[in-house]
C-alpha cells in the first residue's frame, strides 16, 4: 500500500526536480 505511495510521490519529486532544473 504505502510502497506503491511512496514511488508515486518519489517520482513526482524526481519530475518537479528536473523541471526545475530545466527551467531555469
Amino acid at each position: 500500500m504505502f510502497t506503491e505511495y511512496t514511488m508515486i510521490i518519489n517520482m513526482v519529486i524526481r519530475w518537479v526536480l528536473i523541471m526545475s532544473y530545466l527551467d531555469d
